[in-house]
């Protein structure tokens, strides 16, 4: 039996839910002072290398973790910053003077906003009152005895001197985890209250990744999680142990109606909430919803692609990383277009988590095992990019482009990678030499990005020569080389159709965009005419036809929505 199994067994508990299609109770998590004067709450580092906030903090994500593990709950942390719980606290009338937390009362009334069924707040730091067992304060002769036990290290070896040290620190101030739960009941009412608080094995010496929580804190959270599960939410779990395991005076729970769900309608309702909340910028509402989803397709891509996508736009992306690692080896029903965003988003995640490195290990270990992963290629291409290094990844598009002719994110990549040098003819010659479908991707991502240049260059010089900034000469020299390059453009967009088995939708915006290449070819020949004649009506003419081009570019791009 492992340890996990053996602590759930003496709780009376077992590792799963009482059924996976059971409305499962909702808990909002506070990492909170618990009331504590701030004088009390310090900034300076511990022993344990940990301020008493970075404490708090990761005691939270602690507990949220080792809950969301035991898949009994779904859980919320609280963020103050975040506008999903903004919004809670406007709608629960919760006033909260800038830099502050909420009280115990603000806490249950934005619980009840959100509808959870307990709000719990963790609290952790070296303790300096009391435990709980409320022990004597020591007396003068002990506190001789530590100073003496100090001055005996200071003539040990360096090593043994500082781990002797860090043993007498850790036995002034022991570091705490305390937790407590609030259930919430119907209208608001309050119910049932549950407090524990364990100490933490304090663990010297070593190295931690930033950010990392402690192994001490850990262990701590995970007991007081199965003490929770054992306690409030008990009628959450049910015993599933061998009959010798369990105490004659336990008494053995009713067997619990199965009632029958279909899981994928359900996953799909969730998903549409969760897509609705991230719209409105509420990604940790959106979490929720997306990890119950996952419960209930475990192997689905989309689910667990929409959750990553969650996890950062909630800032949160190692836990957008861990969870699109466990997509990559779970998911069976991925397509290839699938995976490269999975990995595209576990890179995207590395780098926001500071860990370029990691992402760069990432795709050179996948391309190690299969050179022609042209994924993971065009992820490392991408992250070239993101370091300036443009001719590394030009290699990289190019052999992309070698083994997958018909790769659109490689065309594409390469042909703005080019344009960002100024190298239209050349964007131009690869496009042209790329398959139907490939030109056409690539046909219109040079069209969007030169077009767009053209135009506000246009604009640009037009302004400084009616300021006497810009000569005739120059001006017309340079509305003759635009003229030329929107003419190329023209004919590119021309040549380059849609598949035939494009969507409708696809062809309307291309033949919006050709429209766009006319007028922006029409605006610079007349904006020509104009300089030669110093007709007034041409002149006129010319920034119509401009505002006419920016109106069929958004309307091309409208109608992909």
């Amino acid at each position: 039996m492992n340890r996990r199994i053996f602590l759930l067994s003496c709780l009376g508990l077992s590792a799963l839910p009482v059924q996976a299609f059971q409305a499962r109770p909702k808990v909002l998590i506070f990492p909170t002072a618990m009331g504590r004067v701030a004088a009390v709450t310090e900034e300076k580092a511990g022993p344990d290398g940990l301020t008493d906030g970075d404490r708090i903090s990761m005691a939270a994500r602690a507990v949220r973790e080792r809950l969301d593990e035991e898949n009994v709950v779904t859980t919320l942390l609280y963020d103050g910053s975040d506008s999903y719980f903004q919004k809670a606290i406007v709608d629960s009338k919760v006033k909260l003077a800038p830099g502050t937390e909420p009280d115990e009362a603000a806490r249950i009334k934005i619980g009840a906003q959100l509808g959870v069924h307990y709000v719990v707040t963790v609290y952790s730091r070296l303790s300096i009152e009391q435990p709980l067992s409320q022990k004597a304060a020591p007396k003068p002769e002990e506190l001789k005895g530590r100073q003496k036990q100090i001055a005996d290290a200071l003539g040990q070896k360096p090593i043994e001197q500082v781990n002797q040290l860090n043993a007498i620190a850790s036995s002034q101030q022991p570091p705490v985890l305390e937790m407590e739960a609030i259930e919430l009941r119907p209208g608001g009412k309050v119910g049932q209250r549950w407090q524990d608080r364990i100490g933490m094995a304090a663990v010297q010496g070593g190295r931690r990744l930033p950010g990392a929580i402690p192994p001490g804190m850990e262990s701590a959270a995970r007991t007081l999680v199965y003490r929770f599960l054992g306690g409030p939410l008990k009628e959450f779990t049910r015993t599933a142990l061998d009959p010798s395991l369990v105490p004659p005076s336990t008494p053995r729970p009713a067997p619990v109606e199965v009632v029958p769900l279909d899981f994928d309608q359900e996953a799909a309702r969730l998903i549409t909430e969760a897509q609705e909340q991230l719209r409105r910028d509420q990604a940790p509402g959106a979490i929720a919803l997306l990890r119950q989803a996952v419960n209930y397709q475990p192997r689905a891509a989309a689910s667990r692609i929409l959750l990553a996508e969650a996890y950062q736009k909630a800032h949160r992306p190692a836990d957008a990383a861990n969870e699109i690692r466990r997509a990559l080896k779970l998911t069976t029903d991925a397509t290839p277009g699938q995976r490269a965003e999975l990995i595209r988003l576990l890179a995207r995640a590395l780098v926001e988590d500071g860990d370029q490195d990691g992402a760069t290990q990432l795709f050179n270990q996948l391309l190690a095992d299969n050179p022609r992963n042209s994924e993971a290629r065009l992820g490392l291409a991408e992250l070239l990019l993101a370091r300036n290094q443009g001719e590394a990844a030009e290699i990289q598009f190019r052999l992309i482009r070698e083994s997958d002719k018909n790769n659109v994110d490689a065309g594409q990549g390469l042909a703005s990678l080019l344009l960002s040098r100024g190298a239209l003819d050349e964007a131009i010659k690869e496009a042209q030499a790329s398959p139907p479908a490939v030109r056409h991707a690539m046909a219109t991502q040079i069209f969007i990005e030169s077009a767009q240049s053209i135009a506000a260059r246009m604009l640009q010089n037009r302004t400084a020569w009616e300021e006497n900034k810009l000569s005739r000469e120059i001006f017309y020299k340079a509305a003759t080389s635009q003229s030329d390059r929107a003419k190329q453009l023209a004919e590119l967009l021309t040549t380059a159709l849609p598949p035939e088995n494009a969507p409708e939708v696809l062809r309307i915006s291309h033949n919006r965009r050709v429209l766009a290449a006319s007028l922006l070819s029409q605006s610079l020949g007349s904006l020509k005419e104009f300089l030669e004649t110093g007709d007034t009506a041409t002149g006129v003419r010319s920034r119509t036809l401009l505002n006419e081009f920016y109106t069929e570019m958004k309307d091309a791009q409208n109608a992909k929505k």
